[in-house]
């Protein structure tokens, strides 16, 4: 603790000056010697700052898969519009593939009816 002897309007006397936990209660509004609120009573342990540490690695991990996970789906539709409109394109096919056996057949019943008749 700092001490420094100060002289206001001609009384003179002793002020300390604390630079640790009493200086933050003291800003807080506290007293001085109160306990400082909001933090722990001891400090974390390696393990803890480690666990702490992980488990944001493990978040942003997390965080990345998902987004992966969300590109693949965008993927994975485009693909299957893609599969849609070749489905639909092979089935317009096979409609207009019909529909020319069904002219060939025609065709093919006049030819013959007109050779009954020659």
């Amino acid at each position: 603790m700092e001490v420094a002897e100060v002289s206001i309007g001609g009384a003179q006397g002793v002020v300390g000056a604390c630079l640790g936990p009493c200086a933050v209660a003291d800003k807080a509004g506290g007293a001085w010697g109160d306990p400082v609120p909001d933090l722990p009573a001891e400090e974390p342990s390696w393990a803890e700052i480690l666990a702490a540490v992980q488990a944001s690695r493990l978040e942003g991990k997390i965080e990345t898969v998902a987004l992966e996970v969300n590109l693949l789906r965008t993927d994975l539709r485009k693909v299957l519009d893609k599969v849609q409109v070749k489905e639909g394109s092979i089935a317009e096919l096979e409609l207009e593939v019909a529909s020319l056996r069904k002219q060939v057949a025609n065709i093919t019943y006049k030819t013959r009816a007109l050779e009954v008749r020659a």
